[in-house]
């Protein structure tokens, strides 16, 4: 029971893991965006 317990913990640890890594990849998908739509706007302005 306390192995189960251990493998349960060692899963919900890589989901966290898994979801801190997905939520800074999307994060660094928004400066980006928000980098090209800036950088689209100062072209189509000039």
């Amino acid at each position: 029971l306390i192995l189960l317990q251990n493998k349960f913990n060692n899963l919900t640890f890589l989901s966290n893991l898994n979801i801190s890594k997905f939520s800074s990849l999307t994060s660094l998908l928004n400066k980006l965006n928000n980098l090209t739509s800036l950088a689209t706007f100062l072209i189509l302005r000039y």
